[in-house]
């Protein structure tokens, strides 16, 4: 494994699980209680801990555990230690960590010394590395829930005011992001076969009619409402209607839309390079403007500050500290894909559509298959490349690993040995 090749991050993300005790036949005890930090109350979820490379395309279960609705004091952020000393020790070296921004991450983010307050959030919150001075570790919110997030938050509160810097650079004659849009939208397409905002239907818009907790997590319920054909279509409607008040939401959702795709992107046409340094530029500027912009940007009525906001400038500040790191560190690309958790949610696809909402038991048993299989059946028509060579390399590296430290090991105890003279 190359030198870049063993660039890597810890990615962990939970989903929910059946709150029971079941008998596990290999163990011959009972399992269903939480394990991070061992107690004996029930386990409803189970966090799942992979490593991703950076520079080669390899991803890794490396633990997982069950847990409560909340992990009490620094477990999590222990846990995470330990994956990090155990990947370091076969010569990984870790540069981010992964994590959606619930309430048992944020405590982990605070254990690791991250101040992400408003005041403080468009800081250097990067991290000197816990186990080599030398090096930054960053701490980055997960872009896709960040995303998620951000989409509902403005409709939930109605409205959003673009700051006045926003509405002069893109020459907007309103200054309001209003969810009304849509519905405006969608009512003036209503009954034409054809349609430019084709993912928005009129129950889409009834906005009165609230979203479960667990659709707001489709991505898909996200992408229909913030996308470019919506914002290309409010542009045809102000035109046609001479309602000019759309733009300022049309010109918000192009580029949040372009936020989005410049930070999940896997295509090495579009990824971050220095060979490239014009459109390395263009990137790194549209991603600190969009940064700038939520930061700036009013919620509702009130104007309240939203944990969404300091979600995605963190988000966005760590990536391009990382990636520049990276660059100049000697990768050729990067591709902000790696610093998400869709390869944990592909995981948790496959775990749900055994079980729906699997027992610990279950959970264990699939997750073990799943780890294994990826190094012994290559899936037709798979969404990622095939990884069994870097995979294959990974075990080697730590095959030659373990056996350095036994021959350490056996070279102390022959010393050891050696009679005094």
């Amino acid at each position: 494994m190359t030198e870049n090749g063993r660039d890597c991050g810890i990615v962990f993300d939970e989903m929910s699980t059946e709150e029971a005790r079941v008998y596990c036949p290999s163990k011959d005890q009972v399992i269903g209680t939480t394990t991070l930090p061992p107690s004996d109350s029930l386990a409803t979820k189970a966090i799942v801990f992979m490593l991703v490379g950076i520079g080669s395309p390899w991803k890794q279960i490396v633990g997982y555990d069950f847990t409560g609705n909340s992990i009490p004091g620094s477990a999590l952020k222990e846990r995470v230690m330990g994956i990090m000393v155990k990947a370091e020790e076969i010569n990984l070296k870790v540069h981010f960590i992964t994590s959606d921004s619930g309430a048992k991450n944020q405590r982990m983010w605070k254990d690791f010394g991250i101040d992400f307050s408003r005041g403080n959030i468009m800081n250097d919150l990067s991290l000197v590395h816990p186990l080599d001075s030398s090096r930054r570790l960053e701490i980055i919110p997960d872009a896709v829930h960040v995303f998620k997030n951000l989409v509902h938050g403005w409709l939930n509160n109605v409205y959003l005011t673009l700051p006045e810097w926003y509405v002069e650079l893109k020459k907007l004659p309103s200054s309001i992001v209003h969810r009304a849009h849509l519905k405006e939208l969608v009512s003036y397409e209503h009954g034409n076969q054809l349609k430019m905002a084709y993912t928005l239907k009129e129950v889409d818009v009834n906005f009165e009619t609230k979203m479960s907790s667990v659709d707001k997590m489709k991505v898909s319920n996200s992408t229909k409402f913030c996308n470019l054909d919506n914002a290309s279509a409010l542009r045809f409607v102000a035109l046609e209607k001479n309602n000019p008040s759309l733009l300022a939401t049309a010109a918000y959702l192009e580029d949040i839309t372009l936020w989005y795709a410049m930070m999940t992107n896997r295509s090495e046409d579009l990824s971050l390079r220095l060979d490239n340094p014009d459109y390395y530029k263009n990137v790194c500027d549209h991603l600190n403007q969009t940064s700038q912009l939520i930061y700036d940007v009013r919620v509702g009525a009130l104007g309240h500050w939203k944990p969404w906001k300091s979600a995605l400038t963190m988000c966005t500040q760590t990536v391009l500290r990382l990636s520049d790191r990276l660059l100049k560190k000697g990768h050729k690309i990067v591709l902000t894909a790696k610093f998400i958790q869709d390869c944990l949610e592909s995981v948790f696809s496959v775990v749900r559509f055994k079980q729906r909402r699997p027992t610990s038991l279950q959970f264990s048993q699939i997750v073990k298959i799943i780890t294994l299989t990826q190094y012994m059946t290559k899936v037709p028509s798979s969404y990622y490349m095939d990884d069994q060579e870097h995979l294959v390399g990974l075990m080697d590296l730590m095959k030659v690993r373990r056996k350095e430290l036994l021959k350490d090991k056996y070279t102390k105890s022959s010393e050891i040995l050696q009679p005094q003279e």
